[in-house]
């Protein structure tokens, strides 16, 4: 494959310039990429308000790679890059989470679902003043399955307030907000 030859803008001392102005556009470029920006849909994010607790409406991005799914923007002023999926993962089956979780009733097969998950359970979800209910897949989760996905509710909200992914292979759990 040929490779395209980049052509490197520098400045009358020699350096390689990282920011040029058009002014008959007004146009302003960073690293050969146009600002613009930041989307609101991702500005309006609940990780990014998190993350950057500034007003995000107001940041400027340049994008880096826009594809079908996938916008990947480098925000200006900061260390950080952004990757926005525009459409969800369909290959994902939907589950039915409505058993609640027991280590002592676990189906023959799961039994590496509370080996692998009883530490985390008793670290966090075992305040018997405020208990936290576990929720895992009515149907026997299968043998050959590696990862078992089970929920942990808030009983006050009745809303999910963790998502708990259990591998087995890599004895290793998960858990998102």
């Amino acid at each position: 494959r040929k490779r395209q030859l980049r052509v490197k803008k520098q400045d009358q001392s020699g350096r390689q310039q990282d920011l040029e102005l058009n002014l008959q556009t007004y146009q302003l470029t960073l690293r050969s990429s146009n600002l613009k920006a930041l989307d609101s849909g991702i500005a309006s994010n609940g990780d990014m308000n998190r993350i950057f607790p500034e007003d995000v409406s107001s940041m400027q991005c340049a994008v880096v790679q826009s594809t079908t799914n996938r916008e990947w923007v480098r925000l200006v002023g900061r260390d950080h890059d952004v990757h926005w999926w525009h459409t969800r993962d369909t290959d994902i089956p939907e589950q039915t989470l409505d058993r609640e979780y027991d280590p002592g009733e676990l189906l023959p097969g799961e039994e590496w679902i509370r080996d692998l998950f009883e530490p985390i359970r008793l670290m966090f979800y075992n305040d018997p003043f405020n208990p936290i209910p576990i929720y895992m897949p009515e149907e026997p989760i299968p043998a050959t399955v590696s990862v078992a996905l089970l929920i942990a509710v808030d009983p006050k909200k009745a809303g999910i307030i963790h998502e708990i992914y259990v591998f087995k292979h890599y004895r290793m759990v998960q858990l998102f907000q």
